[in-house]
């Protein structure tokens, strides 16, 4: 075993077992003689701000895969011997681990990638999508699992004895990019947590992180929960090349998130159907992430269910007007300010030195002069009224009073044990965040039918429909 930075005092015999827990994280103790106990406690991975950066480690096991190892901190540590004799006192520690990445011992005859398979697995609370493409499981297929329409496969009643056939996998193509969404089976996960598995099949070279954490932000603003990547596999043949696994932090053991997509799934329609729907907006989200800062603006909308009533609105709030200016910016005849900032420093560099001289002594001058140094600017409700009317949304009724709660909230969070308006508030909020998924699928340029979670029975409701109108229901 090699170490990045220091040993800790470890010798050369020293192993480590790893081993994930039913929460995903990885359990991982290091094993072995200390001559120096002291270098135990050595802060060599400390950086600024008292952040832990820790170390790669380096290994191979019994049957010679390689292991690399990240972000690996020793936590606590047990002295087993206190007899320090020439090779020191063995020495049982806890290692904290961010990712495993296995090297498996290849076959002497290596292809190349276009001939592999990669797989990314996923965690989530429910998938309330229906799949439509039909896998063939058994014991007597040499691949042990065909997926129909993809594999080749002789359907002969042969390949039907002692088998499982499950609807569990949608197939998307588009501009040069193809691969399966899949159901991990129940019995393979041993959890209350849902499986995802994107599959990758022929040149996975052009296969990205970027790509995969893409592809998982969609998924999880369309499945209505957040999907968590616990890794990859690559393989050859059935047999395993590389292996990348991530350890999960902030999930339970247990799952108990309610799942709130923003489209009520079915196979009937089209604008209902998971893998046509992924195929139609997975193109357009990856063209505007970027320009959009879309990954950022669903990592706030997710934050907003963390958090309790009245601190969660600002935070969602902060998603859709990152997502408004970025939008405005691509609109080349649209300005969002009155007057050119350059332009306005110099029409009030006279009077605003006369104001600051006659105010400096009163709380608050330092604000009030902020305010007027950018009064050229227009305003986050001007920029969203703006954002809104181009996109093609009008706003109404209960969407301009979550608009208003938000202004509300953002300067002060109400004390709910004594307002009588937590009912009202709790409505509104709720208003805000389907407004929220509307506006991202009106974004991707959804225009069909949508949830809305503000009123009753969440009723189907047309993109057309203001949010919280109960007239206009479809379901």
């Amino acid at each position: 075993m090699e170490f990045e930075k220091s040993d800790w005092g470890y010798n050369s015999g020293a192993w480590i077992e790893i081993s994930r827990t039913q929460n995903f994280r990885f359990s991982a103790r290091i094993f072995g003689n200390v001559q120096d106990v002291q270098k135990l406690n050595e802060a060599d991975f400390v950086g600024s701000s008292n952040v832990i950066n820790g170390q790669r480690l380096f290994g191979k096991d019994e049957e010679g895969n390689g292991f690399h190892l990240s972000q690996c901190c020793l936590t606590n540590f047990t002295i087993s011997s206190v007899n320090l004799h020439t090779e020191g006192a063995f020495v049982q520690s806890e290692l904290e681990i961010k990712s495993v990445e296995i090297d498996f011992v290849r076959p002497s005859k290596i292809t190349k990638e276009k001939n592999q398979i990669r797989l990314d697995w996923f965690i989530c609370s429910s998938i309330p999508a229906n799949f439509s493409g039909q896998t063939i499981r058994s014991l007597l297929l040499e691949n042990k699992k065909i997926r129909i329409g993809v594999d080749s496969f002789e359907d002969t009643p042969r390949n039907y004895i002692n088998s499982s056939i499950s609807k569990d996998f949608i197939k998307y193509s588009q501009n040069d990019l193809e691969f399966l969404v899949a159901k991990v089976p129940r019995d393979i996960l041993k959890s209350t947590w849902s499986g995802i598995c994107l599959e990758f099949r022929g040149d996975i070279g052009n296969v990205s992180s970027n790509l995969i954490i893409g592809v998982e932000n969609l998924i999880s603003f369309l499945l209505g929960n957040r999907v968590h990547y616990l890794g990859h596999s690559i393989l050859e043949d059935n047999k395993l090349l590389n292996a990348r696994l991530i350890s999960v932090s902030g999930i339970t053991s247990e799952c108990s998130i309610e799942s709130m997509p923003p489209i009520r799934f079915n196979l009937q329609y089209d604008w209902g159907n998971f893998g046509i729907l992924l195929n139609q907006l997975l193109p357009e989200y990856l063209l505007k992430r970027d320009i959009l800062a879309l990954d950022a603006v669903l990592e706030r909308y997710w934050t907003f269910f963390d958090l309790p009533l009245g601190a969660n609105l600002p935070v969602l709030s902060s998603a859709l007007e990152i997502l408004a200016e970025k939008y405005l910016k691509t609109i080349d005849h649209v300005k969002t300010e009155y007057i050119n900032r350059a332009l306005y420093q110099e029409l009030i560099e006279e009077g605003l030195s006369l104001i600051a001289d006659k105010i400096v002594s009163f709380e608050g001058a330092d604000i009030v002069l902020s305010k007027i140094k950018n009064a050229h600017r227009k305003g986050p409700n001007e920029k969203m009224t703006l954002f809104y009317s181009l996109i093609g949304i009008t706003l109404k009724g209960m969407e301009k009073k979550a608009l208003q709660l938000r202004n509300q909230m953002a300067h002060g969070i109400p004390d709910y044990s004594l307002d009588k308006k937590v009912q009202e508030h709790l409505i509104l909020t709720r208003v805000y965040q389907v407004l929220f998924n509307k506006t991202i699928l009106q974004i991707l340029g959804y225009r069909d039918y949508y949830i809305d979670y503000s009123i009753q029975k969440s009723p189907v409701k047309n993109m057309s429909v203001s949010v919280g109108e109960k007239s206009g229901a479809k379901i």
